[in-house]
């Protein structure tokens, strides 16, 4: 199950990343390593779409 919340500002519920600092835990695999810190990313017009994560190698691995 996937749950998308709307990040838009507008949005009263909305809660970025803050700051965008982020420190993978060791135990990730090189694909959720590269793919997670995508999704954090505090700049919403930059961050990975849902079905861009769909698409990334690791993510459609899963499927």
């Amino acid at each position: 199950m996937i749950v998308h919340r709307d990040l838009k500002p507008e949005n009263p519920n909305y809660a970025a990343p803050e700051g965008g600092n982020y420190t993978s835990p060791c135990t990730l695999s090189a694909g959720e390593r590269d793919l997670i810190p995508r999704m954090l990313v505090v700049d919403p017009v930059k961050r990975m779409i849902i079905p861009e994560i769909h698409q990334h190698p690791w993510s459609s691995s899963m499927l």
